[in-house]
């Protein structure tokens, strides 16, 4: 199963892009989607956030994610959007491995996915939206490291800063839109490094036909950056060495399963006796 990750500037058209793929059968998680789900009550994000920036960013013990916004992008040091990402990336990072788990096992999907996306029992292939994939060093450390890179692009800041500003859930005049755009890296910067890049300042419908033309054409092409290796020394260092082992041993019943599904037939080991069994061997059919 292909894995890659897709990436762009606020106000792109991202989540539109995995929509459209998610219809043409790819599995998406998308970090935005974690970073709600990890700050709910009871969970490990909004301990760290409350700790961290104190009680006045909540209401009844609920995150107000527009105040919290509001007085993080305000900073134009970025120390104030390091200490968030700090208080929720760990958490959202292991949540993205505990979904590639379950989906590379053929388990549901539990979080991660879109309000507008499916779960598919039986993915072609997973989408990982992590908007600020480059400006966190992910693809330099990390599970996602080497895995390929798609970008969603405009050509027009006067366009970004119009979608941003028409979307009700931010509630966003131009300065603010301007201060979000600011913090992040610039589509220029964010297409050079991308593997395959979407441009998207067409109509919505050239969207959609770009996703399903991605799907049949583009993304079985797609390679990893570079070996993975440097990937498995950082888990053993980061993650403990028996996490480490977890995952060899996934691996290899992954591949004892294929192994046997292609020597076999696919039947189980019981039907395989069976069939044995049942079946008289050369000599007996001289006798």
């Amino acid at each position: 199963m292909r894995l890659f990750v897709l990436t762009g500037a606020i106000g792109c058209g991202k989540s539109t892009f995995a929509s459209f793929l998610n219809k043409n059968g790819v599995a998406i998680i998308d970090t935005d989607v974690l970073s709600h789900q990890v700050v709910e009550p009871g969970m490990p994000g909004h301990a760290a956030i409350l700790a961290q920036f104190g009680p006045s960013f909540f209401s009844e013990n609920v995150l107000d994610r527009k105040k919290l916004a509001d007085h993080v992008f305000s900073d134009a040091t970025g120390d104030l959007r390091r200490k968030l990402e700090q208080c929720t990336h760990p958490y959202i990072n292991s949540m993205v491995s505990q979904q590639l788990r379950r989906i590379f096992l053929r388990q549901k999907q539990t979080k991660g996915v879109p309000t507008d996306c499916v779960v598919h029992a039986s993915p072609k292939a997973v989408c990982v939206v992590i908007p600020l994939y480059f400006e966190v060093g992910l693809d330099k450390r990390g599970l996602l490291s080497a895995a390929p890179v798609v970008a969603c692009v405009l050509k027009s800041v006067d366009v970004q800063i119009a979608r941003l500003k028409s979307r009700s859930c931010l509630s966003l005049d131009e300065q603010e839109a301007l201060a979000r755009i600011s913090h992040q890296m610039s589509m220029e910067e964010k297409a050079s490094r991308a593997s395959y890049v979407v441009e998207n300042d067409g109509p919505i419908e050239e969207l959609e036909e770009h996703a399903g033309y991605f799907v049949t054409s583009v993304m079985p092409k797609l390679k990893s950056r570079r070996i993975a290796l440097p990937t498995i020394i950082h888990r053993y260092f980061e993650e403990g060495f028996w996490n480490l082992v977890l995952e060899v041993v996934l691996l290899l019943i992954i591949i004892a399963r294929l192994v046997y599904k292609a020597r076999y037939g696919g039947k189980s080991p019981l039907m395989y006796v069976l069939d044995k069994i049942r079946k008289p061997s050369d000599g007996d059919k001289r006798e």
